[in-house]
């Protein structure tokens, strides 16, 4: 089923949480295997990157973030390796930046968020965030910053300097399929957009929470296998679009693999989660963040991936 948000998978706390029951974009409880997430990106017109067979090593983060700084007028929101011990994910704070002011003065001011559980315990694993039958986020400011490092609409109040958000993540699936896994973009305690596979469904899409519908593509989901999402909002544009494995050093394409042209919410966008849920886990590996128009999708150097 298409349209509406699942009980007790995600947390809907908070501004605009229309929705007790049902699924977005078919996500509700159910039958499957877990993703795999790995270290993740994420800037001001905004980017999350994940690889999907080992990290890169802390020159290859600064190296990647040279590029991207240098390649376009985004601004880099954060970069997460996972580089941590096995263990859970709440609570760590390494990785680079997460600490994105999108407000005047803009830029980087030192206040680092966290990660923490959104349903459940997600845990660490050989530097892959791995997630099963639960979710974590992080937001782009923190602590108690949230809302400095918010991405929102031209005329919302105050208005965001960046009014694009990508991100980029690279997700390994199980043996079986989970019930849904992917990527969603928070205001603050409500899910507003989920970008992967959701429940009852063959394909990748986008799914919305706040009244602007569903796009499906023809990306069909196999197990046992890698994808790498870049995901946008342009709140400037009204768009939603989901990329699967584009070219990263390549310019963005005109078609996306989902598109949504009709996004005129006003809602604001100050975290980033991964999740999963069904009866096996997902891997996500290193993500990226970045606010800011791109002229490539994700110019890393040397590649992520």
């Amino acid at each position: 089923m298409i349209g509406g948000l699942y009980e007790g998978c995600y947390e809907t706390r908070g501004f605009a949480c229309r929705f007790t029951g049902g699924e977005a974009l078919g996500k509700a409880a159910g039958t499957g295997s877990a993703p795999d997430c790995r270290p993740m990106f994420f800037t001001k017109d905004a980017i999350m990157q994940t690889r999907p067979t080992s990290h890169p090593s802390l020159p290859m983060v600064a190296a990647a973030i040279l590029a991207l700084a240098t390649s376009a007028p985004a601004e880099i929101i954060g970069v997460e390796t996972f580089d941590y011990p096995d263990g859970p994910i709440a609570g760590k704070t390494a990785g680079t930046f997460w600490d994105f002011k999108n407000f005047p003065p803009t830029g980087h001011d030192g206040t680092a968020s966290d990660w923490d559980n959104s349903t459940g315990a997600p845990v660490v694993t050989a530097s892959k965030l791995v997630t099963d039958n639960n979710s974590a986020k992080r937001e782009h400011n923190g602590p108690g910053d949230e809302a400095d490092g918010a991405v929102n609409d031209p005329a919302s109040a105050p208005s965001s300097g960046a009014k694009v958000v990508y991100s980029s993540v690279s997700v390994t699936t199980g043996a079986t399929l989970p019930t849904f896994f992917g990527v969603s973009l928070f205001d603050f305690a409500s899910e507003m957009v989920f970008f992967g596979l959701g429940t009852g469904q063959a394909s990748f899409g986008i799914g919305t929470f706040n009244g602007f519908g569903t796009a499906t593509s023809s990306s069909l989901v196999a197990a046992n296998a890698t994808y790498t999402f870049v995901t946008r909002i342009d709140y400037t544009a009204n768009t939603l679009r989901l990329f699967n494995n584009p070219d990263l050093n390549a310019a963005e394409p005109a078609t996306a693999d989902s598109t949504l042209t009709n996004y005129t919410a006003t809602n604001w966008t100050t975290s980033v989660r991964l999740a999963s849920f069904g009866t096996t886990f997902v891997r996500y590996v290193p993500i990226m963040s970045a606010a800011g128009r791109r002229t490539v999708m994700l110019a890393p150097a040397p590649p992520l991936l």
